[in-house]
């Protein structure tokens, strides 16, 4: 998962009452498409949405981030089932990796996204990992 970069980047729910949206009516019981990639770039709810800031999700932080505005697995009863494990499996493999290499951007340019099923990218993003020594 990249921060800002969701897999699942847009989601659906069905209104369970008639709700006003932008302005408009929307009944009971109609189906709402909605964008999980714009929401996490709202600055209403993210300071500097399109800075890459992993501080922002740090404890001293918490309460920052309104709920539901941040939302890479969903959220209530449509949380992913896997939402724990990933986040563990992600930081287990990324304290690893950082402990032997250091990650370098080959040639520095904007991720351009590919929303299709999922959210991939358009263009291949080429690093460098140089192996880290023990002054390091």
């Amino acid at each position: 998962m990249m921060v800002g970069y969701p897999a699942a980047w847009m989601a659906d729910r069905i209104t369970d009452k008639q709700v006003e949206l932008a302005g408009y009516e929307v009944p009971a019981g109609t189906p709402v498409l909605f964008s999980v990639y714009v929401t996490h770039r709202d600055a209403r709810f993210f300071a500097a949405p399109d800075r890459f800031d992993p501080d922002r999700f740090s404890p001293q932080r918490k309460g920052e981030i309104p709920s539901g505005a941040y939302l890479p697995f969903g959220g209530g009863v449509h949380m992913c089932i896997g939402n724990a494990f990933a986040l563990l499996e992600a930081q287990l493999v990324l304290a690893a990796m950082v402990q032997r290499f250091r990650v370098r951007a080959v040639s520095p340019k904007p991720v351009r996204p590919r929303p299709m099923i999922t959210l991939g990218m358009r263009d291949p993003f080429h690093v460098r990992l140089e192996a880290r020594t023990g002054s390091n």
